[in-house]
């Protein structure tokens, strides 16, 4: 019997290997208005993202991620190191307030479709930060670091043992691909349902032959991610993991029950909770508006995380797309052409250089501290 995806033991040595730069950090805490409770603040040389969070009074309040480190890794769930990074010592960042209206036109008379590109690790999830202690250390001493090293190791295991286990990971992580219909040109539709995977053949060159075989895994990923979590996990793993997310949720300060929270408000799924999208549905009944993912990580682990952080329902596995080897600029490129019109608005989440960058070249707003 192969072992359980949320065992204990990790089927192989400890996939990631980190060599941590630290830095010092200065933080003011305060409560956050609107949807959790979190700290705001402004420290000189921090590169960390941010997650955007509705409040009162038509605000998006902005909710900082603790230092992004520079990892040295074999086995990788997490972002690729940025090439030149367009930050200096003396940068430094204020907290505070920004009004939704500043990302989306408010002349949204004529707008049918708002696209919200978001970024993933540090900003609507955290793992990096609390595997390497940099969340916990951002509170001074008020969380205890080692639980936070714990929770984070937890997901670890059970995100990349998912991902073997159903999602073909061990054969694909070499092949990792923009987005998964990229290689649906090459499949035939073939039935899949008596198709064995571990005996296909599958491997490197990636020719016209082996790109037909993972466009069938793609498939099966795709369906996969469609039904959920529940349709491929048996109840004691499911316990399992509504515990370690109620566990880290509460260990976050609700960072990802927020998160959750302001894609669904994004998206127009709590419009009493949202008032800058209420009033500009309220001007627009025919407005929609679409989650995008641009993460810097492989693109398997990613569409794993959005099922086990609860995003999947509301971003889509066609709307994650993975930089990991051809950068942001070509994402948001692809995004723009396929959803681009005279009625589209894009807003970018993240304040990267990458996305920054990205973003800058496109003419799309972007939220930012």
């Amino acid at each position: 019997m192969s072992p359980s995806p949320f065992s204990t033991n990790v089927l192989r040595p400890s996939p990631l290997s980190y060599a941590i730069a630290r830095q010092p950090a200065r933080h003011n805490h305060y409560p956050l208005l609107g949807v959790g409770v979190g700290w705001f603040g402004s420290d000189s040389g921090r590169t960390g993202t941010t997650l955007f969070m509705f409040g009162p009074n038509s605000t998006l309040y902005i909710q900082r991620s603790p230092t992004r480190s520079k990892i040295v890794k074999r086995r990788t769930l997490f972002a690729r190191l940025p090439c030149s990074p367009k930050l200096t010592q003396n940068s430094s960042s204020s907290f505070g307030s920004i009004e939704l209206s500043s990302c989306i036109s408010s002349t949204t008379m004529d707008q049918k479709l708002n696209v919200y590109i978001w970024d993933m690790d540090e900003t609507l999830i955290l793992l990096k930060s609390l595997l390497n202690g940099t969340y916990a250390g951002a509170y001074n001493g008020l969380k205890n670091v080692q639980n936070g090293v714990e929770i984070g190791k937890m997901w670890e295991n059970h995100i990349l043992q998912a991902c073997d286990a159903y999602f073909f990971y061990e054969q694909i992580e070499n092949f990792n691909q923009p987005y998964l219909d990229v290689l649906s040109h090459c499949d035939d539709d073939q039935d899949l349902s008596g198709y064995n995977f571990n005996q296909d053949g599958f491997g490197p060159p990636l020719d016209a032959i082996n790109k037909q075989k993972l466009a069938y895994r793609h498939r099966v990923i795709a369906q996969k991610y469609k039904k959920g979590l529940y349709s491929f996990l048996n109840q004691d793993m499911i316990d399992a993991w509504d515990n370690l997310y109620a566990l880290s949720d509460n260990y976050t300060d609700r960072w990802f029950s927020s998160a959750r929270a302001c894609l669904e408000q994004c998206v127009g799924r709590k419009r009493d909770m949202t008032p800058c999208l209420e009033s500009a549905d309220a001007r627009d009944t025919n407005s929609q508006h679409v989650n995008v993912l641009v993460t810097s990580g492989p693109l398997i682990p990613s569409l794993v995380k959005c099922l086990f952080f609860r995003l999947d329902d509301l971003i889509t596995c066609d709307n994650v797309y993975s930089s990991w080897e051809v950068g942001k600029l070509q994402c948001f490129s692809w995004i723009r052409e396929r959803f681009n019109g005279p009625n589209v608005q894009f807003c970018v989440i993240g304040d990267g250089w990458e996305e920054c960058e990205a973003a800058g070249n496109h003419e799309m707003a972007i939220c930012q501290n």
